[in-house]
C-alpha cells in the first residue's frame, strides 16, 4: 500500500504518556526562572508586620525596613531557595474567582523579590493552609494554586526570624 507506514509493535507502557493531560506535562514551578543570586531585595509581610532585606555582598543580607542591622542570611536564603523549588499541585481557580474562599483576600504571608535594577522578579501570596495543602497565587497572575504545605514550609515570623 502506498502512503502507508509500516506496522510496528510497541510496549504498552509507551502509550501511557499519550493519555497524560496538559496539566501533567506543564512545568509546575511557580516562580519559573528564579535565580536566588539575582535577587537584591526581598520584602516579606506576615502578621501585619513587614521587613525588607537587602543583599550586601555575595551572601550577606541586612535589614533596611522593619529593623536595622544584619539580617539572618540563613533565613533569607532558605526562603529564596524554597520559593525557587515551589511547585503547584493543582489549579484551584484558573481565573482567580473567590479569593476569600482560599484566604487570598487577606494573605497570611506575602513575599516580593526585587532585582538589582529594581524590577520585580516575582511576588507570591499565601492564603489559607488546610491539612496538607495551602493556596497560593502569584501577584501578577489571576490563577490560584494548591501547594503541598511541607514544600511551602512554615512562614517565618516577621520581623523576629530575620533579625541577625
Amino acid at each position: 500500500m502506498t502512503g502507508q507506514g509500516r506496522v510496528v509493535l510497541v510496549d504498552g507502557n509507551a502509550l501511557e504518556d499519550l493519555g497524560r493531560s496538559a496539566d501533567d506535562l506543564r512545568d509546575r514551578t511557580l516562580l519559573t526562572g528564579l535565580e536566588p543570586r539575582d535577587i537584591k531585595r526581598m520584602r516579606v509581610r506576615a502578621g501585619g508586620q513587614t521587613v525588607v532585606v537587602e543583599r550586601s555582598g555575595e551572601s550577606e543580607w541586612k535589614l533596611v525596613e522593619g529593623g536595622r542591622g544584619a539580617a539572618k542570611s540563613a533565613t533569607v536564603d532558605n526562603l529564596l531557595y524554597s520559593l525557587r523549588a515551589l511547585k503547584w499541585k493543582t489549579i484551584a481557580a484558573p481565573t482567580g474567582d473567590e479569593p476569600a474562599k482560599y484566604g487570598l483576600d487577606a494573605p497570611t504571608f506575602e513575599v516580593t523579590l526585587l532585582k538589582a535594577d529594581g524590577s520585580e522578579a516575582g511576588a507570591l501570596l499565601v492564603g489559607k493552609r488546610e491539612g496538607e495543602q495551602a493556596w497560593v497565587k502569584l501577584k501578577t497572575a489571576p490563577a490560584i494554586y494548591t501547594v503541598d504545605v511541607r514544600q511551602l514550609g512554615e512562614s517565618p515570623k516577621v520581623p523576629d526570624d530575620f533579625k541577625g
